[in-house]
């Protein structure tokens, strides 16, 4: 019975008093301007999921979740959809920065200052595109409206950029894009034993 109690106090000391910290970093490899757009309305209806995800149902608070998108904060799209438009939460913006890699990486190093070995991390590239022609030839391509292509990133990069966030308990990496199992299979991955 002692053991049954010392876990229940465990258990809410854990989670309760000491809770673990949660951030998320949710990027979209593009930017919308029309709705119904068969191919890029996509990079912001799933972004706008993902972050309405993480704040209503997985208890995430709105300081805690980087939004990368677009041209940056204040260029959230306004959908004629409702479920895809901020306002039907009464939110005044989600998107912090603009989706260059050169933004990203210089946001990742400062969020590394702010991420401490006893929070868990999300990074979710929630919607883009991938190409590779070998294992080692991955990379990404950020997208203006439709299929202007801006900027590409390696995977080498990428690797780079997402490791320079090295203090976290645990780590969860979603990745929706083509050739995405190049991240890691690759010569250089992000896998090790605190991420999934």
């Amino acid at each position: 019975m002692k053991k049954i109690i010392l876990l229940i106090i465990c258990h809410f000391l854990l989670n309760y008093v000491f809770p673990q910290e949660h951030y998320a970093i949710l990027i979209s490899g593009g930017d919308v301007e029309h709705d119904d757009d068969a191919y890029y309305s996509e990079f912001w209806y799933d972004l706008f999921l993902a972050y309405e995800d993480l704040i209503i149902n997985q208890g995430y608070t709105a300081d805690k979740v980087f939004v990368f998108y677009g041209t940056g904060a204040g260029d959230d799209f306004a959908s004629s959809h409702s479920q895809y438009n901020i306002s039907s939460h009464g939110w005044s913006g989600i998107v912090d920065f603009n989706n260059r890699y050169s933004t990203m990486n210089v946001q990742f190093a400062n969020i590394a200052n702010i991420i401490t070995d006893e929070a868990n991390l999300l990074i979710r590239w929630v919607c883009g595109h991938g190409e590779a022609t070998t294992q080692a030839s991955y990379y990404v391509g950020i997208y203006g409206d439709r299929s202007n292509l801006i900027e590409t990133i390696t995977e080498a990069n990428l690797i780079t950029m997402i490791n320079q966030i090295n203090n976290y308990k645990k780590r969860k990496i979603i990745w929706m894009t083509c050739h995405s199992g190049s991240l890691v299979s690759g010569a250089q991955t992000l896998n090790n034993n605190r991420t999934t």
